[in-house]
């Protein structure tokens, strides 16, 4: 019996141990049967990011300071919103943020039909905003890099039979630190500039006026489209960029409206206008005015605003 007892010993203690890992496996089992049961009965616990329904920025109050202390350009504010409106689900992705030396305003309206307007929305925005942060160059250079890579990201989700047709439409503005603002729109639409007088798209403004010490036009001459520069995804329609689709000028005491079409589709330019000036204190309250307003007339799409204020001492 003396030999027997270590013996004994250690086979209870085996026996605990396998027990114990037992009891584990199977709370780890439970937990996961718990967490699959609760998303089937409540989605809204998804194990992806889903779309919000309204999506709202705060306002960004930003100052660029010299070696002296002294500021060396004003305050650029924001305030971006975005709401789906009538539909089921948010097939709009927007991006209203300082990344590098650059400011990036972009809004992406995904197309409804097939139903992940809301995917393809967000890849275009997530690329280009990865683009910006990683690519050196002139503010259009990083834009059609940007495009590029999105269309390029698009188009791969594109070829799954489930995504076939994926596609989204997009407009996107990059402001140096100089307010030097350099916008990709092709529609004339969905990105105007509003004074206290006037209301006009970023290309007249860009014809109108020209860079600091710079006599020529605010964009070169158009050259020949490359057929790499081809765009059938990521701007709506199969489509070839040149310089033209790029305008650029100088933000001053005045505000810069991306939108998309949820907005544009029931408010006129004017309307829209009207009520920036009116809330002219407050850009946070213009977007969610312009957002209510847009609702009230019925718009059936995804409505996204990105408002922009510039040198208020301008």
């Amino acid at each position: 019996m003396f030999f027997c007892f270590p013996v004994k010993i250690k086979i209870s203690v085996f026996f605990q141990e396998i027990f114990i890992l037992i009891f584990r496996v199977s709370w780890e089992i439970h937990i996961l049967i718990f967490l699959i049961f609760r998303q089937i009965r409540n989605p809204r616990f998804s194990f992806r990011k889903m779309p919000k329904s309204h999506e709202i920025s705060s306002i960004h109050i930003l100052m660029w300071v010299g070696q002296d202390g002294r500021s060396i350009c004003p305050p650029l504010e924001f305030s971006a919103l975005s709401e789906r409106g009538m539909r089921e689900r948010n097939d709009d992705a927007f991006c209203a943020e300082k990344i590098g030396p650059y400011h990036l305003f972009a809004i992406a309206e995904g197309l409804p039909t097939p139903p992940y307007g809301d995917l393809a929305s967000r890849t275009a925005i997530d690329a280009l905003r990865a683009v910006v942060r990683e690519t050196k160059g002139s503010a259009q250079e990083i834009l059609i890099a940007g495009i590029r890579q999105a269309e390029a990201d698009v188009r791969v989700l594109a070829q799954l039979p489930k995504h076939t047709g994926l596609a989204t439409t997009l407009v996107a503005c990059l402001v140096d630190t100089k307010m030097n603002c350099t916008v990709l729109e092709i529609s004339d639409r969905n990105c105007m500039i509003i004074t206290k007088s006037s209301t006009d798209n970023a290309r007249t403004i860009a014809k109108a006026r020209h860079l600091p010490g710079s006599p020529a036009a605010a964009h070169p001459v158009p050259r020949p489209p490359a057929l790499t520069d081809m765009i059938s995804h990521v701007l709506g329609e199969p489509y070839r960029m040149k310089d033209a689709d790029f305008p650029v000028f100088v933000l001053g005491n005045e505000f810069l409206l991306i939108s998309s079409g949820g907005l544009t589709d029931v408010l006129d330019k004017e309307a829209i206008a009207g009520i920036v000036r009116k809330n002219e204190g407050s850009i946070n309250a213009a977007c969610e005015t312009l957002v209510q307003k847009a609702m009230k007339a019925g718009s059936e799409r995804t409505i996204s605003v990105v408002l922009v204020h510039g040198n208020r001492d301008a």
